[in-house]
Order: structure tokens, then C-alpha cells, then sequence
């Protein structure tokens, strides 16, 4: 596991127990705590910018 790879698994868990405490559903927290990791996966995975300064 790399540093981004680690850094999305944190908060993750972070915002899960977040979420858990409000009380909101497991399935709904199952769902967020999904897409955020499938976010945060699309994001370390593309290709840093090519910002050149002159």
C-alpha cells in the first residue's frame, strides 16, 4: 500500500465512525463510506499536473 492508498483507507475509516455516531444507517454509511473510497482511488490514481513555470 502506497502513501495515497493509506491516506484514502484513513479517512475513510475516519468519516465511517463519523457517520456511525450520528446514528445514520449501516447501509447508508456502507454507501458513502463506497463511494468515497471509489473517489479517492479515481484521484490517486490520475496523473499529477504538468504545471511548468516559466
Amino acid at each position: 500500500m502506497n502513501g495515497s492508498q493509506t491516506v484514502i483507507v484513513i479517512v475513510v475509516l475516519v468519516l465511517g465512525s463519523a457517520l456511525a455516531r450520528t446514528g445514520m444507517p449501516v447501509i447508508l454509511v456502507a454507501e458513502v463510506l463506497t463511494t468515497c473510497g471509489l473517489i479517492g482511488a479515481h484521484l490517486a490514481r490520475r496523473p499529477a499536473s504538468a504545471t511548468e513555470t516559466p
